[in-house]
């Protein structure tokens, strides 16, 4: 795979409002797909965003930082609704809790998704509320579609949010039906433990719901932990008519220091584009089972933690720039 592969995310566009002590408030743009596009982008890969945005002020703010992290808009969708909102109120700046205003809002919005221009090593990115408002879900759903009959790799961050799920038994059904076109999904112990609630994922513990993953589709699985090690997951075959084996390795995480936290907002999606920015950059390798490709993985993991922690540092989603990092995303 060369770098002239391209990141295609489709999924939320919203405003984040960071409610702190004494009711400050500040407005940020924010949502899954959002910051993960304007993290790879600043890192150096070519992203797409394909979205819902409205003509509102809020609208014309996620558009203009989009541009300005050189996001091609060219397929965003613009309406005259209302910006989705999500309220996050940071208690504490390492769990911030999430309310969410969608009814009759834009981000939902999203027509029929187009795969012009898409090529056989792209990968497309989808997730979050993207797997829970309609009509966004109707094209979530056709997009990973697409990408299974052109050979685009289809990546997953599910970043479950409770508050925005109205219909589990619909929630179930639309997951299920994504991980079975997905090859790589990433998941915090946090989803692990809402998919058990929910009855996506039927494991005893969040141990057995990550193994229970690889079943459904997926050939590769990352699950965060916040200040825990994140585990790289994957089946490995043992040969001809024999059981697969699991490979399971665990990438510690320099922990920010608390007294420079700031909240973690964002940081699941900077993690996750920073993953795939090296991916678009570097190449990306879907057969660990030797050596030289499990180091690589690793090394991609730990640069994605050293991008984490920047905007743990930062206040709401802000992705830090490639010349920031060093020579982390040369391969």
């Amino acid at each position: 795979m060369s770098s002239s592969s391209r990141l295609w995310v489709i999924g939320e566009a919203l405003i984040d409002l960071v409610v702190g002590p004494g009711l400050s408030t500040e407005a940020r743009v924010g949502g899954a797909a959002v910051n993960l596009a304007r993290t790879a982008a600043r890192l150096g890969a070519a992203v797409s965003y394909e979205g819902s945005v409205s003509t509102d002020h809020f609208g014309e703010e996620i558009m203009r930082v989009l541009l300005a992290d050189a996001v091609s808009v060219e397929r965003v969708q613009t309406c005259d609704l209302p910006t989705t909102l999500a309220i996050a109120e940071l208690g504490s700046p390492d769990s911030p809790r999430y309310r969410f205003h969608t009814e009759g809002t834009s981000a939902p919005h999203l027509a029929a998704p187009s795969a012009r221009g898409w090529r056989r090593g792209d990968f497309l990115v989808v997730g979050g509320l993207g797997l829970v408002l309609e009509p966004l879900v109707t094209a979530t759903l056709e997009a990973l579609d697409a990408a299974s009959h052109l050979g685009v790799v289809a990546v997953m961050d599910v970043n479950c949010r409770l508050a925005a799920i109205a219909d589990p038994d619909r929630y179930r059904s639309h997951l299920h039906r994504a991980f079975a076109q997905t090859a790589v999904v990433k998941v915090s112990i946090e989803d692990l433990s809402d998919l058990l609630e929910l009855g996506v994922l039927t494991g005893s513990d969040t141990a057995s719901a990550a193994v229970e993953l690889l079943d459904l589709g997926p050939s590769l699985v990352l699950i965060t932990s916040g200040e825990g090690p994140t585990r790289i997951l994957s089946s490995l075959p043992k040969g001809s008519g024999k059981s697969r084996r699991l490979l399971s390795i665990d990438v510690p995480v320099d922990v920010v220091p608390d007294d420079a936290l700031v909240d973690t907002i964002g940081a699941g999606d900077a993690f996750l584009g920073a993953v795939l920015a090296w991916w678009v950059l570097n190449g990306f390798e879907a057969d660990l089972a030797g050596s030289a490709q499990q180091a690589r993985l690793v090394r991609v993991i730990q640069a994605a933690h050293a991008v984490a922690a920047v905007v743990c540092q930062r206040r709401g989603a802000d992705p830090p720039r490639a010349e920031d990092l060093g020579a982390l995303f040369i391969a």
